[in-house]
């Protein structure tokens, strides 16, 4: 009872560092202070986040939610309506890659019944537990070709976009460096 309640300690502290970092804005030049997510969606987030990661937070996949929206799980589609989800993925790649037989053999995405594949797909992603689970099968195949997680935004075959790279890895030691400060607190109540 004592371990579960530390480790629901550990979860509250580190949803305060994500929700805090909610309210940044990197830019070029400055870091402008912009309104925070709501605090529900950060839990809900990091739970989805803890449950589809097998007990442990994927830093990598909140810096990523992090560049696309700030960590908005209510989302607007990009891209003139083609990226979906908190992780702004693109549902006419992420349904061949995932959903059919043949991938990208005789995929034409502009196809009537195709174009309906692809908004079925879309309004998927716009599921916080669907966006996330597609997402761990993207950094799985990225980690199979040892590409950065950057490739999130360029491609696979694409070149990754140095100011993008630079964020996200900036991002990753913040939760990082957020994750081992709260276990330090944990630890201090054993």
């Amino acid at each position: 009872m004592t371990f579960l309640l530390l480790l629901s300690l550990n979860l509250n502290c580190f949803a305060q560092y994500v929700h805090h970092v909610s309210g940044i804005e990197i830019r070029k030049n400055k870091i402008q202070q912009t309104q925070k997510t709501r605090p529900q969606h950060v839990n809900t987030l990091l739970s989805v986040l803890k449950t589809q990661g097998k007990g442990k937070i994927d830093s990598r996949l909140l810096a990523v939610a992090y560049l696309e929206n700030r960590l908005r799980i209510y989302a607007r589609r990009g891209d003139r309506g083609q990226a979906c989800g908190i992780f702004q993925i693109h549902a006419k790649h992420s349904f061949p890659m995932f959903h059919r037989k043949r991938g990208y053999i005789d995929w034409n995405p502009k196809e009537k019944k195709n174009v309906v594949h692809i908004l079925k797909e879309c309004n998927k992603l716009e599921n916080v537990n669907y966006s996330v689970k597609t997402m761990n099968r993207f950094v799985d195949m990225m980690e199979d070709r040892n590409l950065h997680i950057c490739h999130h935004n360029s491609g696979f075959k694409g070149k990754c976009n140095s100011w993008y790279k630079k964020r996200l890895d900036v991002l990753v030691m913040y939760f990082e460096t957020a994750k081992l400060l709260c276990s330090e607190r944990v630890q201090q109540w054993l």
